[in-house]
């Protein structure tokens, strides 16, 4: 048998169908409607492969928190970018998107319809962004990486300023070749608040070697974001959020919040803001809003994410309650790759003093900006090189 057959044949899909055109598989096929079932059965699985290192009494005692069925997953990405086939081209298909498959060693086609974890804005964003005019590198054949901006109407009035109906075909034309040109992947960032954040990563070989801030030779700014060939991909990724914006809307996102983002090597362009704000609903009354920046760790399953955050008080709250027995003051955490501040700002009413350390700089703003937003000043946040993690009595006291 044909070693892509074998694999096709045991190994089907992650989500259905999707994956099995043209490459091969991604993986275990996600059964849905056998959710329960098989949650029972990685249960099981997991407290036979903890029972030699975990009392039996705490493993019968262990809280299960079940994940949503369908539309739990509110990160996809970075998926890369590719040209459809002549036949999925008359469909109405511009563009494809896929994920390196392990299994079949190559890259396997997703069709967001068949992606039943993805959240609905993420779903529809990706259906939409496969219909819209985008025109990839390999349909241009004027344009090559020595005319990056050349192939293009580098105008950006006739992008964003001519809304006559005999224009509109030109105008259409005109951004899906600047949104498309040397594009290589995208990510995609939901909330449960509602917000889509779309990040568009692009390749370019000559700035591989470009100090940053630099521009090419034919920018003609002191900045790529200053130059008119930068004003003119935000012009263009203007019409590229709003199309984004309608299939949202048409999929039932209603009031959704879309920002846009463009990364080269050693430059970005932002259209409207670099992060989503979140918002957690707690059981103990409390709606714990947060900073989630661009490129940055979050949770991707944002209901489970609500779960672990309402475990993490309760279990807090009981130490604390012991604690309080044989001392007079609340204790005080110290929580290490504290990130931006997730755990950190919900667990902060428990304790006298939360103390947070993180090494990554834009999580360490992150947490500062959410403990701002949640009001909750009990908290010293310090950003520290390696050293703190093998030497914690370094910390300032």
């Amino acid at each position: 048998m044909d070693p892509m057959a074998e694999v096709l044949r045991t190994r089907p899909a992650r989500s259905g169908r999707t994956g099995q055109r043209p490459f091969g598989s991604l993986g275990d096929k996600i059964e849905v409607d056998r959710y329960a079932e098989l949650l029972r059965k990685k249960v099981s699985d997991v407290k036979e492969q903890l029972k030699s290192v975990v009392a039996a009494s705490v493993l019968e005692q262990a809280k299960i928190f079940s994940s949503e069925r369908t539309q739990s997953q509110h990160r996809a990405g970075p998926l890369a970018i590719q040209r459809p086939t002549a036949a999925r081209r008359s469909e109405g298909i511009f563009l494809e998107f896929s994920c390196w498959d392990p299994e079949a060693k190559d890259h396997s086609l997703i069709d967001p319809v068949e992606v039943p974890i993805y959240s609905l804005a993420i779903s529809a964003a990706l259906e939409a962004m496969r219909r819209m005019p985008i025109v990839l590198d390999g349909d241009m054949s004027e344009c090559n990486d020595d005319a990056e901006w050349e192939c293009v109407d580098t105008d950006a009035t006739s992008v964003r300023a001519d809304r006559s109906a005999d224009r509109s075909a030109d105008r259409s034309a005109a951004w899906g070749k600047i949104i498309g040109h040397g594009l290589r992947s995208a990510q995609f960032h939901s909330t449960l608040s509602g917000e889509l954040m779309v990040c568009l990563a692009y390749q370019d070989a000559r700035l591989k070697y470009l100090k940053k801030g630099e521009v090419l030779p034919e920018e003609d700014g002191n900045t790529f974001e200053t130059s008119s060939q930068g004003q003119t991909w935000k012009a263009a990724a203007a019409e590229f959020k709003a199309l984004l914006h309608q299939g949202v809307e048409a999929a039932g996102v209603q009031g959704s919040k879309i920002d846009v983002i463009g990364r080269w090597k050693r430059r970005r362009l932002v259209l409207g803001r670099d992060f989503v704000q979140e918002s957690f609903a707690l059981e103990d009354g409390r709606t714990l809003t947060y900073h989630q920046p661009e490129g940055q760790f979050s949770n991707p399953n944002a209901s489970c994410e609500v779960h672990c955050l309402n475990w993490l008080c309760q279990q807090a709250k009981e130490a604390v309650a012991q604690t309080r027995t044989s001392r007079s003051s609340s204790p005080v955490l110290l929580e290490l790759h504290s990130g931006g501040g997730n755990n950190t700002v919900a667990l902060a009413p428990t304790f006298q003093e939360v103390r947070a350390v993180e090494i990554n700089r834009i999580l360490a703003e992150a947490a500062e900006e959410n403990l701002k937003m949640n009001n909750i000043k009990s908290i010293r946040c310090t950003r520290m090189l390696n050293e703190v993690y093998r030497n914690p009595a370094s910390l300032p006291v």
